[in-house]
């Protein structure tokens, strides 16, 4: 039977461990030709992370990425942002230019190096943006810090990691996607693991506490439309790979949205728009629709 791969992984697995690396990660990045400027902050000691600074005379908003991406991932987007914020992104610990220690990979250690380079850059209860796995550093900001934050912005990030799938997703997808022959090794320690492998450990352990989170939050939820936008070579004569596809699809669809509901009814206040279509990587398929509600949500909660 002929391979199936994934257009976007991370608009029907973004909520398991198995597929969250991949499902988390952003396109590649372009070369860099944005303006702004670039410096290092320490967050402790011997790890300093990279921050980039876009400008905009406006209230001071903050980006947070998807996993394995730099704060460059928003050089196109950031400047657009800048017309209504004064624009940063941090580049996480264990990615690009920013310190790669053995250990501080832990949900609380990593928004905790938020909240230090808030600190560090004197800025005034910000609005943090955060894309995918950044919803985790999210969350507990929202619950810690939330007297030195306006608000939260989930970019296809309302997600909690220890839900499972279930046994029919999971045999559909190993069904339509590709198999590699290579034997898996297994790491001899945590300590052996990548920085996205120590953040993906911890984030299938690590339940969200929805309740905890005390400042304004919107969730911008990407629902894909149909099982073409998921899939290459849909349009396959192939009615049994279809099929699968197609259960694959509505199974998405229903996790997207039972998600969506547990973020809503967890945060309490919180606000959620759906944008149907959109990719996974929202802030890059739908820009000025991620914008226009970003705008209007810090006008309601002035920041």
């Amino acid at each position: 039977m002929k391979k199936w791969s994934v257009i976007d992984s991370a608009a029907i697995a973004a909520i398991t461990f198995a597929m969250s690396f991949s499902a988390c990660a952003q396109p590649s990045e372009t070369r860099d030709t944005a303006s702004h400027e670039i410096r290092f902050i320490e967050v402790e000691a011997n790890v300093s992370l990279e921050v980039l600074d876009w400008g905009g005379a406006g209230p001071a908003l903050v980006l947070l990425t998807g996993i394995g991406a730099t704060a460059h991932a928003y050089d196109q987007f950031a400047p657009e942002l800048a017309k209504d914020f004064h624009v940063y992104g941090l580049t996480r610990r264990g990615f690009g230019p920013s310190s790669k220690p053995d250990t501080g990979y832990g949900i609380h250690n990593l928004a905790k190096d938020v909240e230090k380079i808030i600190q560090a850059l004197n800025l005034r209860r910000p609005l943090v943006v955060g894309h995918s796995i950044a919803g985790q550093e999210l969350d507990v900001l929202g619950a810690e810090y939330s007297d030195g934050i306006a608000g939260l912005v989930y970019l296809d990030a309302a997600f909690d990691y220890t839900n499972k799938d279930s046994d029919e997703y999971t045999q559909l997808l190993a069904a339509v996607t590709p198999q590699s022959d290579k034997p898996k090794e297994k790491p001899s320690s945590y300590l052996a693991l990548s920085p996205t492998q120590k953040i993906g450990y911890v984030s299938r352990r690590e339940k969200p506490d929805y309740a905890a989170i005390k400042t304004p939050t919107l969730a911008i939820v990407a629902v894909p439309r149909d099982p073409a936008g998921l899939f290459e070579n849909y349009d396959s004569s192939d009615k049994d790979t279809r099929a699968k596809m197609d259960r694959i699809f509505a199974l998405d669809v229903e996790r997207v949205r039972r998600q969506e509901k547990e973020f809503t009814d967890g945060v309490k206040g919180s606000k959620a728009i759906e944008i149907v279509g959109a990719r996974h990587d929202v802030f890059r398929s739908n820009e000025a629709q991620v914008i226009e509600a970003i705008v209007a949500f810090a006008k309601s909660n002035p920041l």
